[in-house]
C-alpha cells in the first residue's frame, strides 16, 4: 500500500477514544468481520494462551483488546495491534509507540477525515504519500 496517515497524540486516552470511535463507525457502517492481528509484546501472550481470534466482530475486537489489557497480555498503545477491513480496502495499526497509522493505496474519504480530526484536535500528523513522508496539511 503506497499511502499511510500517522497521528501521535498527546494522551493515551486520544487512542482509545480513537479505537472506540472507529469500533463504533465499523459497527454503524454494517461491517460484520475484520482482521484482528496482535503484536509486539501481546502477540506472544495471546498465542500461548490460545485465545485471539484473527477474524471477528468489530465488538469482538473491542473484547479481545480489554481482555488482552485485564490479563496484562498487552496495551493499546504500548503494543502493536491491527486492524484489517477488507471492505474499506485499509487497515489501522495501533502501534507500539504510541502512535496510530492507517495504510491504504490512497488516500479515501475516511483518512482525510480522520487528517482533520487528529490535527484539530493537536495531534502529531504525518504522511507517507509515493515513499516521502511530509507534515500533514489540510
Amino acid at each position: 500500500m503506497s499511502y499511510v496517515l500517522k497521528g501521535r497524540p498527546y494522551s493515551l486516552k486520544k487512542i482509545r477514544d480513537d479505537f472506540e470511535s472507529f469500533i463504533k463507525l465499523l459497527e454503524s457502517e454494517g461491517i460484520n468481520q475484520i482482521g484482528v492481528y496482535f503484536g509486539f509484546a501481546w502477540l506472544i501472550e495471546v498465542q500461548e494462551k490460545g485465545w485471539g481470534r484473527p477474524l471477528d466482530s468489530p465488538r469482538g475486537a473491542r473484547e479481545q483488546v480489554k481482555r488482552a489489557e485485564r490479563e496484562t497480555d498487552g496495551f493499546l498503545g504500548y503494543d502493536n495491534l491491527v486492524l484489517e477491513i477488507k471492505e474499506f480496502s485499509y487497515e489501522k495499526f495501533y502501534g507500539h509507540d504510541f502512535d496510530v497509522q492507517i495504510t491504504s493505496e490512497v488516500p479515501t474519504q475516511y483518512t482525510e477525515e480522520q487528517k482533520r480530526l487528529w490535527i484539530a484536535d493537536g495531534w502529531d500528523v504525518r504522511e507517507k504519500i509515493a515513499g516521502k513522508w511530509r507534515d500533514a496539511q489540510i
